[in-house]
């Protein structure tokens, strides 16, 4: 009898297979065990499934009756949490390499779940029996968190545990706990009892964002959507958005141009640049109704490279750039706000963001950025704005996360969009006062071309006419002021490369004062106006070449 029992066992450990395509759904017990008749002893075999993240943003266990019908989370291995890049500068994903080592521009892999394979009892002297893993999903098991060796054969020999092993989410569920893993022993009959987890891989794709159509122009109000009927519910948000006040002149939610500023807010800033909106989906549908259970938070990140110019009234370009963060998942547009309404002294994410689903399946952030062109809270003449951003989703499963700092797991791919354009002091609001800087606003340019900004006074009043024309002027500041000895009007030139010098108009003529600079430009100043030009005047303009090739426009790039 016993050497029956030994044959058979031989012939059924030649019959284990690492992946079954068929499990049977009746074989669970909330108490796991396996009854080994052939050695007279009893024993039990246990897994237990963490949720990925390991650290601080999750790694827990999961309770032992809640391993089946809640499972455990993850997010699908398609970031790069080690920041590598192959040599045409592509993003290398996670799934597709081992090991996952952290870089200079990144972490180790924190995405994978631990699985501990436990046996308890009284162990029998069988050299033969081991603990057969099958699985549904696509997943795959590896020897370490950061993906050091896959274990392709699912067969553990018992005298060998306990053991723990990680499980890679290669790709994003396809229904929530469609991950399944079971224990069998080879020995024993796959209709007797067996352990089984489950789990479910999150992942977030762009469902749509809001800013233009197809003819590449802004939407109007009742074209694009009021967040509100996407299932918004942030109020803090929706305020924002839907506050006329944000809005374009011509009543646009989205989309560059100009807004803010109007009645009855007239002195709060006016601004210039793209509003837009974005939506993402939550995968696998239905997840969102289990982030409370399942305690998963989210948050929307933004990532910003940017270059700007500007020039302040008669003086040279200044330039200012801010790079990417070195590490790839680390947001550097989400800084923390002292003053924030929702939570004092963190990042103030409830202005611009609704990452709790509540049940609707999608999350939103809405980002404004823009340049200040009203003369009450400006004092530049020129600006010239370039911004590259990155949209993305974290996640994480143990706190809240926020602001600038390298919180949970990156759980979508980044949404590349980009803001360029280029504004100068060249409107005039009021032409009884032109030259005041509040009757002044900067106003989009075309690239390509040199702009001359509006004089504007720094003491003094006066308007009566000032015509400059351009004689091939570089780019620079001109600083004027009036010598009331000489009658005439000092001109000081501010060069870009830093060189300036100092030089005098002639004296009115027929109420007329002329400068003339072959190479550079020509003044015109006649005091022909209902206010004249008084003794104390000092006012300044820029000459700009715009070479930068901006499209004054808020565009996807991805």
């Amino acid at each position: 009898m016993r050497l029956f029992v030994f044959v058979l066992s031989l012939l059924m450990a030649n019959r284990i297979h690492a992946q079954r395509d068929t499990v049977p759904q009746q074989l669970q017990t909330p108490e796991p065990k396996f009854v080994y008749e052939d050695c007279g002893c009893k024993i039990k075999v246990n897994l237990t499934i963490h949720y990925g993240l390991y650290g601080n943003y999750g790694g827990q266990e999961v309770k032992n009756s809640d391993e089946w019908d809640k499972g455990s989370v993850t997010v699908a291995n398609k970031n790069n949490t080690n920041g590598d890049f192959d040599a045409a500068g592509n993003e290398i994903i996670d799934n597709t390499q081992n090991p996952v080592i952290a870089t200079v521009n990144g972490r180790n892999e924190i995405d994978l779940m631990a699985l501990k394979i436990e046996v308890s009892g009284k162990l029998p002297d069988c050299p033969n029996d081991h603990v057969i893993l099958d699985y549904k999903g696509n997943i795959a098991f590896w020897d370490s968190p950061t993906k050091n060796n896959k274990i392709n054969t699912l067969s553990f020999a018992i005298n060998t545990l306990p053991k723990t092993i990680w499980v890679e989410a290669i790709e994003t569920s396809l229904s929530v706990r469609d991950i399944e893993i079971f224990a069998y022993i080879n020995t024993v009959e796959p209709s007797m009892e067996q352990d089984k987890v489950r789990a479910t891989a999150i992942w977030c794709e762009k469902f749509q964002v809001y800013y233009r159509d197809a003819a590449n122009t802004p939407l109007s109000r009742f074209q694009l959507p009021d967040p509100k009927n996407l299932n918004v519910d942030n109020i803090t948000m929706l305020d924002i958005v839907n506050i006329q006040n944000y809005w374009n002149p011509d009543m646009t939610r989205y989309g560059y141009g100009p807004f803010a500023n109007h009645q009855p807010y007239l002195y709060s800033p006016k601004l210039s640049g793209g509003r837009i909106l974005f939506q993402f989906v939550v995968l696998p549908i239905g997840i969102t109704k289990e982030f409370n259970d399942l305690n998963i938070m989210m948050d929307i990140s933004r990532r910003i490279e940017s270059y700007h110019q500007h020039m302040l009234t008669s003086n040279i370009l200044i330039n200012d750039f801010e790079p990417l963060p070195l590490s790839i998942e680390l947001p550097n547009d989400d800084p923390e706000d002292i003053d924030c309404p929702i939570k004092p002294g963190t990042a103030c994410d409830a202005l611009d963001e609704d990452a709790n689903p509540n049940n609707t399946n999608y999350v939103f952030s809405y980002d404004s950025p823009g340049y200040v062109i009203d003369g009450y809270n400006t004092s530049n003449a020129i600006g010239i704005y370039n911004a590259n951003f990155f949209e993305y989703c974290r996640v994480s499963f143990k706190q809240d996360i926020f602001g600038e700092i390298e919180h949970g797991s990156k759980c979508s791919d980044f949404l590349n969009w980009k803001l360029n354009f280029t504004v100068a002091n060249t409107k005039i609001l009021d032409p009884l006062d032109p030259y005041t800087r509040k009757n002044q606003e900067l106003e989009i340019v075309k690239s390509g071309t040199k702009v001359i900004t509006l004089p504007t006074f720094f003491t003094g009043r006066g308007n009566g006419d000032i015509t400059i024309t351009d004689l091939g002027s570089p780019t620079a500041g001109y600083f004027l002021s009036y010598d009331i000895p000489s009658d005439s009007w000092k001109v000081i030139i501010k060069l870009n490369n830093g060189i300036s010098w100092g030089e005098f108009s002639g004296t009115k003529v027929s109420g007329v004062w002329e400068y003339n600079k072959p190479g550079y430009l020509s003044i015109k100043i006649e005091d022909n106006g209902s206010i004249p030009f008084s003794d104390n005047c000092i006012f300044g303009f820029n000459v700009c070449e715009l070479t930068v090739d901006n499209v004054n426009e808020v565009f996807e790039s991805n």
